[in-house]
């Protein structure tokens, strides 16, 4: 099964690892007075970090291995459960009744939203992670880019009424540079990169466009 979980208000269960006072809020407020964080604060400088060193804390406790290229990586081999965290969002899969086990790990420190995928009773057949769409279907387990991205892109191409055509890529040599065309202006230039890094994005989870994107982003330094 495949269990996604959102942590509520996640930086105020990370406790404060350097001394910050703030403000006080009128109705709280005494002349002369100030608060000193005894939990992170949303819009500090370490926050972030201070909120991945408290779940790194709990999953090691529970006996969750962290990983080693990568620190939002976790895999607890007794159980057979693979984590990854990304913000406050939880991905993980593995034998429900270890799942059922991470949840209530999870719960004991943190407010924690709980979805499982799966048919039995209880679980969703849908879910969404990341803005991406996982459906639980007979053949097995159906994974959707977010469609957002590719709006976007049709739209910023002026492309809304256009069909769509399958163009085979060919190994033919490229044209000499000169025969290219002329570079683009700098606003349009910005504006070709921030397409093509749209596409970047939507390429992670659509294989089939994967060499298109590849060959437009070649010309991501100076497009003409």
């Amino acid at each position: 099964r495949l269990m996604i979980q959102d942590i509520s208000k996640a930086y105020f269960f990370a406790p404060a690892t350097r001394d910050i006072y703030i403000e006080l809020p009128p109705e709280e407020a005494e002349p002369g007075m100030v608060g000193k964080l005894e939990k992170s604060l949303y819009g500090t400088r370490d926050a972030a970090l201070s909120w991945a060193e408290a779940y790194t804390r709990v999953l090691l406790s529970m006996g969750f291995e962290k990983g080693r290229s990568s620190p939002c990586s976790f895999v607890h081999k007794t159980w057979d459960v693979c984590t990854v965290v990304h913000g406050d969002d939880f991905l993980s899969e593995g034998p429900i009744e270890n799942l059922l086990k991470m949840k209530a790990g999870l719960e004991k420190e943190f407010s924690v939203k709980t979805e499982i995928l799966g048919p039995d009773k209880g679980q969703q057949m849908e879910v969404k992670v990341l803005n991406r769409v996982i459906t639980w279907t007979d053949e097995g387990i159906l994974w959707e880019p977010d469609p957002r991205h590719a709006e976007l892109i049709i739209k910023d191409m002026g492309l809304d009424k256009a069909k769509g055509v399958i163009t085979p890529g060919t190994k033919e040599e490229r044209r000499a540079k000169e025969n290219h065309g002329t570079l683009l202006e700098d606003e349009k230039a910005s504006k070709y990169r921030a397409i093509v890094a749209c596409m970047n994005y939507v390429a992670m989870d659509r294989l089939d466009v994967a060499f298109s994107v590849k060959e437009v982003a070649r010309e991501m330094s100076k497009p003409t």
